[in-house]
């Protein structure tokens, strides 16, 4: 689908991560175990974001930055649902790379 895409369209497409906002630490939990399995589905995109060279945001890993200092309820009443405030991250960090790949554009 990646390639049909870049075919037809004069577009850069932006992958995102997926991501679990948890901090859970004991390893018989169903969240532990989701944490555990997350980096393979992150190496996926990571994967077509090269094969593709898409622009790319391991949202899972700024998530994980913050909860170093703010709970998961912060971003999410469950981990892999945002709240507002969680969106506002997402949309904040695909702002960023997007206004970066443009930079000077518009100067």
């Amino acid at each position: 689908m990646l390639d049909l895409t870049l075919k037809k369209l004069d577009v850069d497409i932006l992958l995102l991560s997926p991501f679990y906002i948890s901090k859970a630490n004991t390893l018989d939990t169903v969240r532990r175990k989701f944490l555990m399995n997350i980096p393979t589905y992150i190496e996926r995109v990571e994967k077509l974001s090269n094969e593709f060279s898409t622009l790319y945001i391991n949202l899972h890993e700024i998530f994980q930055e913050r909860l170093k200092y703010l709970e998961p309820k912060t971003f999410a009443p469950e981990p892999a649902h945002p709240n507002r405030t969680g969106h506002l991250l997402i949309a904040f960090e695909a702002y960023n790379k997007l206004v970066g790949r443009y930079k000077g554009l518009y100067n």
